[in-house]
């Protein structure tokens, strides 16, 4: 089986890491398989360790001007006659809709939607602009795989020509080994770690917000590890210096992939505060170490989390509700084990990489049988 994969962006993500478990997995399964996507990053580097090309396309642009991606489709149906695939395979927003374009005719075409881009939270016009292209484009796709099923039960809402094109596959992860997770000891620091880009609609910000309302001298109890770069450093920074003086923060930047697996196994809670999300991966990975997850109820968070595997928040009450919580962490941190288990029992039966894989790959075969 040939596959071309499309994705906008190389920097690590949720979608990136998504597509790079299907790459692992083809590779052993002896697919011929070639990623498109913009520039160096992540995802090229770990195309590339894997032995599977990849091809630079300079044209890929974020813009929601319809006419700057010609040239992008140009570029892909030439290489995309050359390649001969059985499978076109998109992830994510711009890459997906060129890609369906620019593979019309000459392959099944497959998009994965990491989130849609017409969800609450999104501007209007923003919102009016996805919906319109996406009904254009989906009466030529093959199948739409969601990540959630708040996502499909969306397209299946806005979607006129969706019916029997959406599938629900959730994210997964390889599942780490001789997991323990530890509460913090009485005169320990309280880790919490948030990861994710710093930009909308993430909102780590919140989460010193949230410490910054409990009493001043339980401010120098907590540790906060953000991961991510993005232009909402700035938000945090200036927040500190106007109100957080006290507060612990450590801006990480990107790390490498072994680094944050040794943050998830050192912190004691996972903090995603966010206006909207597809599927995290990130609170699959925290929930795998049994690190107690507390996120904003938006997108298929509430999936990954289930019943008392994490804690859910409220849209628009996340410090609020993130004070109390921090609040009883320090009063008696021993609820956290109970969530800790629940969290790595969910994981192990829901969202390991062999099962995510064994179902896209069953939709290609579904395809082209």
């Amino acid at each position: 089986m040939k596959i071309i994969y499309l994705i906008t962006k190389t920097e690590v993500g949720g979608a990136q890491v998504h597509l790079a478990y299907l790459l692992k997995e083809g590779k052993s399964r002896g697919f011929d398989m070639v990623v498109i996507s913009r520039g160096n990053g992540w995802l090229k580097d770990k195309t590339e360790s894997l032995g599977i090309r990849f091809i630079e396309n300079p044209f890929f642009a974020n813009s929601w001007n319809p006419f700057k991606h010609l040239r992008s489709v140009l570029f892909l149906r030439k290489i995309i006659k050359k390649e001969k695939p059985d499978i076109v395979h998109a992830h994510s927003g711009a890459a997906g809709f060129i890609g369906r374009i620019a593979s019309f005719g000459l392959a099944k075409k497959v998009f994965t939607a990491h989130g849609w881009s017409f969800t609450k939270g999104t501007p209007l016009f923003r919102r009016v602009i996805a919906i319109l292209a996406e009904n254009i484009i989906t009466p030529f796709t093959d199948k739409i795989i969601t990540v959630s099923r708040n996502d499909y039960n969306l397209a299946k809402k806005k979607l006129i020509f969706s019916k029997n094109k959406l599938e629900v596959v959730w994210n997964g992860i390889d599942i780490p080994e001789n997991v323990i997770y530890f509460l913090p000891k009485i005169n320990e620091k309280i880790k919490i770690l948030f990861i994710g880009r710093l930009v909308p609609p993430k909102e780590p910000v919140k989460i010193l917000q949230a410490i910054s309302q409990l009493r001043k001298e339980d401010w120098n109890r907590f540790e906060v590890s953000i991961i991510g770069t993005g232009k909402e450093r700035v938000l945090i920074e200036d927040f500190l210096n106007k109100n957080g003086g006290g507060i612990e923060v450590k801006m990480l930047g990107d790390v490498p992939n072994e680094r944050v697996g040794e943050l998830y196994r050192s912190s004691h809670i996972f903090a995603l505060p966010t206006r909207w999300e597809g599927f995290p991966m990130t609170i699959i990975e925290a929930m795998s170490y049994g690190l107690p997850v507390i996120a904003s109820d938006v997108g298929g968070i509430k999936e990954a989390i289930g019943d008392g595997a994490g804690v859910l928040m409220k849209k628009g009450e996340e410090a609020s509700i993130m004070q109390n919580f921090f609040g009883k962490v320090i009063e008696n941190p021993n609820f956290l084990l109970q969530i800790s288990e629940k969290e790595k029992e969910r994981v192990s039966k829901e969202f390991s990489s062999e099962v995510m894989c064994e179902k896209v790959f069953a939709v290609y075969d579904e395809l082209i049988k």
